[in-house]
């Protein structure tokens, strides 16, 4: 009994992690994105925020192999599993006793 409910923290714990490292990637460069359209309106930044723009979206190219949408998708993608890589190590490391203090 203990296994399953061992088990059943463990999933969800992973499950919640990829979902907010998937999310977090594309929160920053989604807002980054909308601040510099905003930029855009604003007279004397108009060069500044373009180039911001074209230099975000040259990155997700180089990511995406010229797809912007694949990029954010691999960029998403790969936090995950270093999200859940970790919250896994975490986990092992509390399992074996070395995440408790030894007083």
């Amino acid at each position: 009994m203990l296994y399953m409910a061992t088990l059943r923290h463990l999933l969800l714990s992973l499950m919640l992690t990829s979902l907010f490292c998937f999310g977090i990637p594309l929160a920053l460069l989604g807002s980054l994105l909308i601040v510099l359209l905003g930029l855009q309106s604003l007279p004397g930044m108009t060069a500044i925020a373009t180039l911001g723009i074209s230099q975000i979206l040259q990155f997700l190219n180089i990511f995406g192999n010229g797809n912007i949408w694949e990029g954010l998708w691999v960029i998403g993608l790969s936090w995950s599993l270093v999200g859940v890589l970790f919250d896994l190590y975490i986990f092992c490391q509390y399992q074996m006793g070395e995440g408790t203090s030894h007083q």
